[in-house]
């Protein structure tokens, strides 16, 4: 239970934030095949008399415990909770457990999942990030030990076998996992609006007549050049 590091901090009277990543269950948005955990994201905050807000979740829309309960009770599992091995939704719990579970809020959960495995791994040096690492551990710094590593030394950190354990490997393999039904490629958070200001500084931006005369309006009477624009594309 991730929150129960961060009520130690709200019972000092601090905030606590507590990142942790986890063995491979999940596909990345797009993806099939498990190569993300559902790691668990914790906050807390002291509440005084109104009570405390503590927050412990995981980006996964399920438990899988919730999918073997439900092939106990011979029941159906709600749509959008996972993929079958093939990368298709399904309602069989059978077929899930074979398949993966998926990320709450579609490519929102999964990126969720990276950040926990880039700070949960990466950074503290002590369990390795991406689709290799092996089970759980303890991850709290020893006293007297730095908690985070300085960035030279995240990059040369490695996994068994000699994998990079930096943030760079696990984009490379969330790339190059298996696609979902209906995707033909996976992006990587921050990667579609990159991509749009690529796009944007070859073409220009788009505005609507209804959007651009209140600026150019307010422009003069700032007494301001107008913007220049352009009745078509720049490129």
């Amino acid at each position: 239970m991730a929150g129960s590091y961060a009520l130690q901090a709200m019972d000092a009277g601090l905030i606590g934030l507590v990142f942790s990543n986890a063995s491979p269950a999940m596909p990345p948005w797009g993806g099939r095949e498990a190569l993300l955990g559902t790691s668990p994201l914790a906050a807390g905050a002291p509440g005084g008399k109104r009570g405390p807000f503590l927050l412990d979740m995981s980006p996964a829309v399920a438990a899988r415990g919730k999918i073997r309960r439900a092939l106990r009770r011979g029941e159906i599992i709600p749509l959008g909770y996972a993929l079958d091995a093939e990368g298709r939704p399904t309602t069989d719990p059978a077929a899930a457990l074979g398949g993966v579970v998926l990320p709450i809020g579609a490519y929102k959960g999964s990126g969720l999942s990276m950040l926990m495995d880039i700070f949960g791994g990466r950074n503290l040096g002590r369990r390795p990030c991406g689709p290799r690492r092996r089970s759980v551990q303890d991850v709290r710094p020893a006293a007297g030990r730095r908690p985070f590593l300085p960035g030279d030394a995240a990059e040369s950190v490695r996994l068994r076998g000699g994998l990079p354990c930096a943030h760079g490997r696990l984009i490379e393999r969330v790339r190059d996992c298996p696609k979902a039904e209906g995707f033909d490629e996976i992006l990587i958070p921050g990667e579609p609006e990159a991509r749009e200001e690529a796009k944007r500084q070859r073409t220009g931006i788009p505005y609507s007549v209804g959007d651009i005369m209140p600026v150019q309006e307010e422009a003069a009477r700032a007494g301001v050049a107008p913007l220049r624009l352009s009745e078509h594309p720049l490129g």
